[in-house]
């Protein structure tokens, strides 16, 4: 009787295997290796894109401090009747230029009137952004290679 009963038993644990195989859910390797090829090419074009944005950023962050330096230069100016070399003499509420953790800003005084700003930082499409208001690229903010000092 042990035999037979072993036999019943078994039969009946290979249809409920079979019932479960039939209607199991899931995924199979293929859909699988389709789905992380999808997210493989999707990830391939994000990543330089996204160093892009970084860049452009980056360039922003300093177009604006010299934006802002050229300002508080313009009012020591206005105020002094020179240019100041000094980037804490900007730094105050009268001339208005905020100091940035990410952007280096150097200052070049050529003479009383005359003057160069260069602000760098890492990661931008260029190494610095410069000013000047003499020379060939005067009154103009251009990409520079240059590092800052």
């Amino acid at each position: 009787m042990n035999v037979a009963a072993d036999a019943l038993i078994g039969a009946k644990m290979r249809k409920v295997n079979t019932r479960n195989r039939e209607g199991e859910n899931g995924f199979t390797l293929i859909e699988l290796i389709v789905v992380v090829g999808i997210i493989g090419v999707l990830a391939a074009i994000a990543v330089p894109q996204y160093a892009t944005y970084k860049s452009r950023a980056i360039d922003a962050q300093m177009q604006s401090a010299l934006k802002n330096a050229r300002t508080a230069m313009e009012a020591y100016y206005l105020r002094y009747q020179t240019y100041t070399g000094d980037e804490d003499a900007l730094a105050t509420a009268e001339f208005g230029y905020n100091d940035n953790d990410v952007v280096e800003l150097d200052i070049f005084v050529n003479t009383a009137t005359d003057y160069a700003l260069r602000t760098c930082a890492l990661g931008g499409s260029f190494t610095s952004w410069e000013f000047t208001t003499i020379g060939p690229n005067s009154g103009a903010t251009v990409g520079s290679l240059n590092p800052c000092t």
